[in-house]
């Protein structure tokens, strides 16, 4: 299995992100779409096999194949899942918060 670690640089800490298993992928999904330097890096914790995507190829690559435009739509989806679910969580956790003070 192949267990690879997102990780952000803040300053000189370390703090990790995000987890990702075999047959996953991550992405940096902002600075994709923006076409920022990204301040993410990964750590794979085994060998793994990587497939860097530019914008530029990812959009060649969509307008080239239907398959392709569905995986971009799929990591989309999977990308505002997880917002989604950390949002709420937070959200949650500040109003467990004041409850409590």
């Amino acid at each position: 299995m192949h267990d690879i670690i997102e990780a952000k640089m803040t300053g000189i800490e370390e703090r990790t992100s995000n987890f990702a298993f075999e047959g996953n992928y991550v992405t940096d999904y902002c600075s994709f779409l923006t076409r920022q330097p990204s301040n993410d890096f990964i750590v794979a914790m085994d060998d793994a096999q990587v497939l860097q995507l530019s914008h530029e190829s990812m959009q060649a690559a969509f307008e080239k194949s239907p398959v392709w435009q569905k995986f971009g739509r799929l990591i989309a989806e999977h990308i505002f899942i997880m917002v989604e679910c950390a949002l709420k969580a937070c959200s949650l956790k500040l109003r467990k918060s004041c409850l409590w003070n």
